[in-house]
């Protein structure tokens, strides 16, 4: 039954991955369960400069699509021992 509920997460996860679309804006609220990330995770990723590039707006964080998924992309890992690109 465990093994069924993360599957169906993972499914979920990737339906709402492939509905980002590169040219559109969206904003930390919008992204959070996307990424299954709180919007405190946001808030430190931008004071760090670890997260998603992103765009201000007046005082509002944006976020592009195609930003959200190059960081995605530059992330993705093959195995925990992987550190990426140095």
């Amino acid at each position: 039954m465990r093994f069924f509920v993360i599957a169906n997460s993972i499914e979920m996860s990737t339906q709402y991955l492939s509905a980002i679309r590169p040219d559109a804006l969206y904003t930390q609220t919008e992204l959070a369960p996307v990424l299954r990330k709180s919007l405190a995770w946001f808030e430190r990723s931008r004071w760090a400069g670890t997260g998603p590039a992103f765009v201000k707006v007046g005082r509002q964080p944006l976020y592009r699509g195609s930003d959200v998924l190059a960081w995605l992309e530059a992330n993705t890992r093959t195995s925990t021992s992987d550190r990426g690109a140095a």
